[in-house]
């Protein structure tokens, strides 16, 4: 049971902040790596058109439910390993993620920017959630 406490916080965290379409106060504007002014720079840093930035903002929303769905399915059947388990799981919606982000930036500069941007809310995500700054 301690493990399953142990990982089901973070994640609960990680997808509260990924998901939460309410005004942030600001508080929660500083602690939110969505808002992080790095990761913003990152993003326009990728610079899309219109049409890029839609298709963009709905593959991002299909990875954070996808990631949120199997990650609470693995959580409430108390899988073994649940750390590994919880890694494979953002790996495999990464690289889903990573094949349409491929057919929406055509441009090789465009889609190493993504990259950049990918890894770099990534990181912060993962180092705010094990940090339990959520």
């Amino acid at each position: 049971m301690h493990t399953l406490k142990k990982f089901i916080f973070p994640f609960i965290g990680f997808f509260i902040f990924a998901t939460v379409a309410a005004a942030p106060s600001e508080k929660q504007a500083n602690s939110s790596p969505w808002t992080d002014p790095e990761v913003i720079k990152a993003a326009i840093a990728i610079d899309m058109s219109e049409e890029q930035a839609a298709l963009f903002r709905t593959a991002m929303g299909t990875f954070i439910d996808g990631v949120w769905k199997d990650s609470m399915n693995l959580i409430k059947r108390q899988k073994p390993n649940l750390e590994k388990e919880l890694k494979r799981v953002t790996r495999k919606h990464r690289k889903k993620l990573d094949q349409k982000m491929r057919a929406v930036f055509t441009e090789d500069q465009q889609f190493s920017r993504y990259q950049a941007y990918r890894d770099l809310l990534l990181s912060k995500l993962k180092k705010q959630v094990s940090s339990g700054s959520f």
